[in-house]
């Protein structure tokens, strides 16, 4: 619309089309008004009459059936009455079949207790005992049930006759124990079940239980009274205990469980087992203390609180003597014994290690007996019950190891190490030369660690692990070494000046160095061996419980400790490898540079062809090394081990190849000199390969390379250009390609292939 024609036109439209609906909505409006209004006069004449004769018809069936309901509200009425009377009469029935029951069964009951009948007895009472309470105690029993016998009201009656019962069945069954008639026994504890007196019935096994333990324990005491001279019997007495402990507990708990377990109440594990802790505890105490004083426990640990160990301490004030090694004047480690003065009165048997070992084998067997048993009891009580029932014997054993077991073991490993030192007796009539001391020290160190975890106490375990390891280091290790120190310092052979005084220093040197780093060596390995057999499976759990959650770390700490011996064998080792560098230095390493040092004065090898001939001939480098090498290495192959003489052979290969490497740094090859230079050096490897077969070329490998760089044909190196680093990185690469595993760094390459020249 652009126009107001437009808009007038439109506003035409709507104005004619809001009329024509104006007219239709009061068209509708008139018509339903009418309709409303003649709605009544249709309901009148459609719907009224149709309710005014229902309504009609609803008054005569009321009237009808009124007198019906009333009669069925009478009926109703009435058989309510009846069902109540019924009731009645059946509760009466009732009570009068249960009193007459609760009489009759009392009645029985009380002629079957004369007659000794307990079958009969114990059904009767169940049979009273099934009354409901509250006839039980009703006045209508009261007043029918008492007889001239029993004129109690009827619970006192059954209470009586049901006490009396309990107590005959109680007695019987105490005779069946006594007369050890298994099944017997076991009718008359199923009879407490039957009468539903789980309580009693447990109560009458406790204290048979409990007898059966004290009358074993009155066996234990006295054969305890007069022990043999066994050095086990204690343990045997011990292991007897838990043995039939456990033998008992196995066999009576299900049983008991079976015939007196209620599910919520008590059973053997919390009625019976803690009566049987108090027994089997005091009879440990009484075997622990019958323990300490048959072996005067008590004055020993007293004896043993200032030990000393005179001959370490001699082995360390004067650790070396002249002449040794070789049998002279002086023996047995260059101490005298200890004097009277030196060693302090004390009884025999703290000086006979073998007692100390038979006392600590016993303890550590009961020790592992009573970790057996923990474990039965584990498994067949449970956890709760266990720690209810072994926290007494528990601290008991664990303070006995702590107070006994250690102090002795500490002292016996002392004194045997002492008794090593005192024994020492090197032997060089064997080769290679050996020792004492590696096969006593270790022997006891093995049966100390083997005796320390058979005791399947941890906490002791820990104890003389630690002990041991630090035993071992300080009185074994650290006097080896300190004996190997002081010859060397003694003799000092390298201030001497050649001649006879030098040459039986340096033999007395050399014999006591073989003697003990081959102890040295074998003690590195005897210490790998007992650190192996004790992580073993099979050796661990025979002691260890690995079944329950406290086992699984037990058996894991166990594992632990075991792995913590393997800090011995390094630390042998290391002192090992030092002390057989100082063998070198002191012995080799000053004639072996002297060597070096003649055979490459005059070495070159910018050689032409006539210095090339005559270096051909007199072959130089490769026959003054074997003259020499021959000189000062013989005889160590004999004298020291295998792995020893490795190491020592290796380091005097390493004083060759060192200084020759560093030698060539200054010289420079033709190519016939190169030449040379691969002859001198497989000349040499020859010679060494021959005394030591293995090792050898890998100490070579960078003077071998050095060969190689100098010997490689111009041809066999691809320029890249004309510069000479562009060169000697292609000889890099052309030896990678070869397949040359490099010692050498490109540098260094460059360098060796600067250093070739030629001769016109």
């Amino acid at each position: 619309m652009s126009t107001p024609a437009d808009v007038r036109d439109a506003l035409a439209v709507l104005d004619a089309a809001s009329t024509m609906r104006a007219t239709r909505h009061s068209a509708l409006q008139a018509r339903a008004a009418s309709e409303w209004e003649a709605l009544p006069n249709t309901l009148d004449r459609h719907v009224t009459p149709d309710t005014q004769q229902a309504a009609a018809h609803v008054d005569v069936l009321s009237q009808r059936l009124t007198p019906t309901a009333r009669l069925a509200q009478d009926l109703y009425t009435d058989m309510n009455t009846l069902h109540e009377e019924r009731a009645r009469i059946e509760t009466s029935m009732h009570w009068c079949a249960q009193t007459l029951q609760l009489r009759t069964s009392l009645q029985a009951l009380a002629r079957a207790l004369e007659q000794q009948d307990w079958a009969a007895s114990v059904q009767h009472c169940t049979a009273a005992s099934a009354v409901d309470p509250e006839i039980l105690q009703s006045q209508f029993a009261a007043m029918i049930v008492p007889s001239t016998m029993w004129p109690q009201a009827p619970p006192q009656t059954l209470d009586q006759l049901r006490t009396t019962l309990l107590a005959k069945i109680a007695q019987h069954f105490e005779h069946y124990t006594k007369e050890r008639d298994e099944e017997n026994a076991t009718v008359f504890l199923g009879y407490f079940a039957d009468m539903h007196a789980q309580q009693e019935g447990l109560a009458a096994y406790r204290r048979f239980a409990c007898s059966f333990l004290e009358s074993q324990a009155d066996d234990l005491r006295r054969r305890m009274a007069s022990p043999p001279s066994s050095p086990l019997f204690f343990a045997m007495v011990w292991a007897s205990l838990w043995e039939q402990l456990a033998v008992f507990i196995n066999q009576h708990q299900p049983i008991v469980d079976r015939l007196l377990h209620v599910p919520g109440e008590a059973n053997f594990a919390t009625s019976v087992l803690p009566g049987l802790s108090d027994v089997w505890t005091q009879i440990a105490s009484d075997i622990v203390q019958a323990w300490r004083v048959h072996h005067h426990m008590d004055e020993q640990l007293s004896m043993i609180a200032d030990t000393r160990t005179p001959v370490l301490e001699s082995i360390r004030a004067s650790p070396f003597t002249p002449g040794r090694i070789f049998g002279q004047k002086e023996k047995r480690g260059g101490s005298a014994a200890p004097s009277a003065a030196q060693s302090r009165a004390s009884s025999p048997a703290l000086h006979d290690t073998q007692h100390l070992d038979a006392i600590l084998t016993e303890l550590a067997n009961m020790s592992s007996q009573w970790a057996l048993f923990g474990q039965f009891l584990r498994r067949a009580m449970g956890l709760d019950a266990f720690a209810q029932v072994t926290s007494d014997v528990q601290t008991m054993m664990q303070n006995l190891l702590t107070s006994v077991f250690v102090p002795l073991q500490t002292y016996s490993l002392q004194m045997g190490v002492q008794k090593v030192h005192h024994l020492d007796t090197p032997d060089t009539s064997v080769h290679p030369y050996a020792s004492s001391l590696p096969d006593d020290m270790f022997f006891a160190l093995r049966a100390v660690l083997t005796r320390a975890f058979s005791t399947s106490d941890l906490r002791a375990v820990e104890t003389i692990v630690q002990m041991a390891l630090r035993m071992t280091e300080q009185d074994y290790l650290d006097i080896v070494v300190l004996r190997m120190d002081a010859c060397r310092r003694a003799l000092n052979v390298t201030r001497l000046v050649d001649g006879p005084r030098r040459i039986a220093a340096a033999r007395e040197v050399r014999a006591t160095m073989a003697v003990y780093v081959n102890a040295l060596d074998t003690s590195a390995m005897y210490a790998e061996r007992i650190q192996a057999d004790l992580s073993e499976n099979a050796f661990l759990e025979q002691y260890y419980d690995a079944e329950w959650e406290d086992g699984i770390f037990a058996l894991t700490s166990a594992f632990a400790l075991a792995g913590q011996l393997g800090t011995l064998a390094p630390k042998l080792r290391s002192a090992l490898h030092f002390e057989i560098k100082e063998l070198f230095a002191a012995l080799i390493e000053p004639r072996l540079q002297t060597l070096v040092t003649d055979v490459f004065r005059d070495m070159r090898y910018d050689l032409n062809e006539k210095a090339y001939s005559d270096a051909e001939e007199s072959d130089t480098v490769p026959t003054r090394l074997r003259h020499g090498w021959d000189t000062f290495m013989h005889g160590y192959r004999d004298q020291l081990s295998e792995a020893n003489y490795t190491m020592l052979f290796s380091l005097a290969v390493d004083a060759i190849v060192h200084p020759w490497e560093k030698a060539l740094q200054s010289l420079q090859f033709t190519d016939l000199g190169a030449l040379r230079l691969d002859k001198d050096l497989r000349g040499v490897q020859a010679m060494l390969v021959e005394q030591l077969p293995w090792g050898v070329r890998d100490r070579f490998l960078r003077l071998m390379q050095t060969s190689y760089v100098l010997n490689m044909d111009e041809d066999d190196v691809r320029y890249a250009c004309t510069d000479l680093q562009m060169e000697t990185s292609d000889a890099y690469e052309e030896g990678l390609a070869a397949g040359v595993s490099w010692k050498l760094t490109a540098t260094e390459v460059q360098e060796i292939r600067s250093r070739r020249i030629s001769i016109a």
